[in-house]
């Protein structure tokens, strides 16, 4: 079955967020599929946005694909670190001190609460199966702003760590860890749950609409070296152009 360890990984997820509380399992149920739909919805919108006019869009055969488990559950975990990269630039600009473990709490509960906003994972996993390429001065990919990537990335990740190794200090460094898990599971689990779902219905919509407005051919992009002089197809080892006799070599 497809996705079946993902299937697993997030009802073990949910267990575990049952055996915290409840209350928490019962919203983490609740709130995914409205985040699904609120993703295929937003993602609909702003996703085709990133097409350019003017641009050579093209697929190469065979790639894209759907991601595996690991990639999911890479997906499913922007939203939390998105949500905490927010939390702490708006904290440092209003002079708000976060390390501490009620503020903790309390950025969990607002990303399960707000988990239908944040849906940063969804196009870039749609983006992801995809794989539209394009021409434009140079061969690039179509996929969300470098800036956001850096802001929910590895960076933020780190962030994270040290986050909770400054919250250590006030806490024992157990109770640090057990908070880590705690924040990861009330956003993870229903996060996963609904990116499981947006998976399956949601990011067919999605990918319908940008490939609607790319229009990207089918093709595979050859890049071959040329003579400068006049243009002819030139072997990597040549010193003169086979075709006008040009000296090829810089030295």
């Amino acid at each position: 079955m497809r996705y079946a360890r993902a299937l697993a990984l997030a009802a073990a997820a949910n267990l575990a967020l049952y055996l915290v509380h409840p209350l928490l399992f019962l919203l983490s149920i609740v709130i995914a599929p409205i985040a699904a739909a609120a993703w295929t919805l937003l993602a609909s919108i702003t996703v085709p946005l990133l097409v350019k006019p003017g641009r050579t869009y093209f697929v190469e055969p065979g790639s894209g694909g759907e991601p595996g488990a690991k990639a999911l559950l890479r997906y499913s975990l922007i939203p939390a670190m998105f949500s905490f990269s927010l939390a702490t630039v708006a904290a440092d600009l209003v002079g708000f001190e976060v390390a501490s473990a009620d503020a903790f709490a309390m950025l969990a509960a607002y990303t399960l609460l707000l988990l239908p906003l944040l849906y940063v994972g969804a196009p870039k996993y749609t983006l992801d199966v995809l794989d539209v390429q394009f021409l434009d001065g140079g061969r690039g990919r179509l996929d969300v702003p470098g800036w956001l990537e850096e802001f929910v990335g590895g960076g933020a990740l780190v962030s994270f760590l040290l986050y909770l190794r400054g919250l250590a200090s006030t806490l024992e460094p157990a109770g640090a860890v057990a908070y880590g898990i705690v924040y990861i599971l009330v956003t993870v689990a229903p996060a996963l749950t609904a990116m499981l779902i947006y998976s399956a219905f949601g990011s067919r919509r999605v990918a319908r609409r940008v490939l609607g407005r790319a229009r990207p051919v089918v093709a595979r992009l050859v890049e071959e070296l040329v003579c400068p002089r006049c243009g002819a197809a030139v072997s990597p080892g040549a010193d003169r152009c086979p075709s006008c006799g040009a000296a090829l070599r810089a030295i």
